[in-house]
């Protein structure tokens, strides 16, 4: 990081004074924390959702795809180019 150990931790110590109760037995978060975190918490998860949502609607196919060739054409390169799409969409 480009910085001592005794820095590193003179750091550490000022951040968990604002934002950390620590005591001998355990650490618990501060009131201004807790006002941070929950908000922060609910944007990541929404961020999260709109991501999933996206990705979603990306990965699957959808809609109608139609096809006019000539039928010697369809049937020597088409159908042979996608049989598997052809198995699961085909009606």
């Amino acid at each position: 990081m480009g910085i001592s150990q005794s820095a590193a931790s003179k750091n550490v110590s000022s951040l968990e004074a604002r934002l950390l109760n620590r005591t001998t037995r355990r650490v618990s978060p501060t009131e201004i924390d807790l006002a941070y975190y929950n908000p922060a918490h609910h944007v990541l998860n929404d961020a999260g959702e709109a991501d999933a949502l996206v990705a979603s609607m990306q990965s699957a196919l959808s809609g109608l795809l139609r096809i006019s060739v000539a039928t010697d054409f369809g049937v020597n390169h088409c159908l042979l180019h996608c049989p598997s799409s052809l198995e699961t969409f085909l009606t």
